[in-house]
Order: C-alpha cells, then sequence, then structure tokens
C-alpha cells in the first residue's frame, strides 16, 4: 500500500540525474522526415455550401488601382508609410549615408537629361483623351 500511495504521487525511489520517457528527436531528423515540396499537392479551398461570389463595395470603381489599393490601405496607414519613409531617409541623410542619392548632374548634363523627356501632350487642365477600346 506505502508504494502505490508513494508512486502515485510522484515519489519514486529512482536516480533523478537520469531521465526517463521519450527525447526530443534531432533537428536533422525533424528535417529528414519532411517531404520534398513537389510531392506536397495543394487543394483548393471547398465551399459545398454557397457559390463563390466578388465581395467588393459596391460604390468601389474596380478600374481604378488606387481605389482597390484602399481597401487593403487607408489613407492613414499610407500616410503613416510615407511619413516614416521621409523621416527614415533624412536621418539616414542627416547621418551622412550618401548610397542612395542621385549623382550631381553638370549643367550639360541637364540640359541633355531635359531633351530626353518628351513634352506633355496634355495641358495641365484638359480632359483626358476617351478610350478607344483596343485594350
Amino acid at each position: 500500500r506505502i508504494e502505490f500511495c508513494t508512486s502515485a504521487l510522484g515519489i519514486t525511489n529512482r536516480d533523478p540525474t537520469k531521465t526517463t520517457g521519450k527525447r526530443k528527436r534531432t533537428v536533422e531528423k525533424v528535417i529528414a522526415e519532411i517531404p520534398p515540396l513537389e510531392s506536397v499537392k495543394f487543394l483548393p479551398m471547398e465551399t459545398p455550401h454557397r457559390d463563390p461570389i466578388l465581395n467588393l463595395p459596391t460604390n468601389i470603381d474596380i478600374t481604378s488601382p488606387y481605389a482597390l489599393f484602399t481597401l487593403f490601405f487607408t489613407e492613414e496607414c499610407s500616410q503613416n508609410i510615407s511619413d516614416s519613409t521621409n523621416l527614415y531617409a533624412k536621418l539616414k541623410r542627416d547621418n551622412g549615408d550618401t548610397d542612395n542619392e542621385a549623382p550631381e548632374l553638370s549643367g550639360a548634363e541637364e540640359e541633355e537629361e531635359d531633351k530626353d523627356i518628351p513634352p506633355d501632350p496634355l495641358p495641365a487642365n484638359s480632359p483626358l483623351p476617351a478610350d478607344s477600346g483596343d485594350s
């Protein structure tokens, strides 16, 4: 009886420095058990109770990349990314980092670069031309 009670409470006569039970597998053994990617088959998620539908707001212009972008990123998020990027660039510049700066152009090089840029075909306030439907 005493032996049963002590073993039920976890009290044993075993050497506490010796461990029993399963040992952890080595990383090499775990990696060896992973099947090659070529043998893994990905199946599409099935929705047996309903047909798939486009779940976009009705007031969105799906031809506008900006409208689709704002489905995922709010104006506040975009502003935060812009502010953080600009702050990071300023900190790098203030610390003397010049890795990403454009090279200085001489006057002749600036004139040559300006010649390579075609003029804007539309005046600033003119409406965009109608789509010809060729796309």
